[in-house]
């Protein structure tokens, strides 16, 4: 049923201590949110990603209010962001019909925050962190040529006007399977 509401796990993802995926789907139910992310923790405790910000200076997507303690992140509460940054996400069946699923081009949160403006721009609504619902990622281990293919993907994001051509739905296919 495309009613349903898909919550999508990356393998970085660690299992968390309390149920996460009847908040997030709460969340994708609300009018004009299309995404919902869980807020990261750090294995230290801090933030790791509240979602994704944007600056000026650098125009590839930072982690938001990372390294900063999560009682921060909590003491915001639910708020809109620019996008998802989290190895988890959940979003509704016909959100991910209609976007066609994740970029493979992306092997990192850029995934899902690519996921979050391409909603964005399709009008489908925006991005939500439910800093009530926490997870831990493990820490990036990740081949050094992981970065610049995230970088050169994200520059033709910006390049496309924010409409990259995606060519079909297969990261998705493979990450429902992870569904928590």
């Amino acid at each position: 049923s495309l009613g349903h509401t898909i919550v999508v796990a990356r393998p970085d993802a660690m299992p968390p201590r309390q149920r996460v995926t009847a908040q997030l789907a709460e969340a994708v139910a609300q009018p004009g949110i299309a995404l919902a992310q869980p807020l990261v923790a750090a294995l230290d405790g801090t933030t790791q990603s509240a979602g994704a910000r944007f600056r000026t200076s650098y125009p590839n997507p930072g982690f938001l209010l990372a390294g900063h303690p999560v009682a921060d992140a909590q003491r915001a509460g639910t708020s809109r962001i620019a996008a998802p940054a989290s190895p988890v996400v959940a979003l509704s069946a016909q959100t991910a019909i209609e976007l066609r699923g994740f970029n493979c081009r992306f092997d990192s949160a850029f995934a899902e925050t690519d996921l979050g403006l391409r909603a964005q721009a399709a009008g489908l609504g925006d991005s939500l962190v439910v800093p009530e619902a926490i997870i831990t990622a493990r820490p990036d281990d990740a081949p050094r040529g992981v970065a610049s293919r995230d970088e050169e993907a994200m520059a033709e994001f910006r390049g496309h006007g924010g409409r990259l051509a995606v060519g079909g739905a297969v990261l998705l296919g493979l990450l429902m399977k992870r569904v928590l």
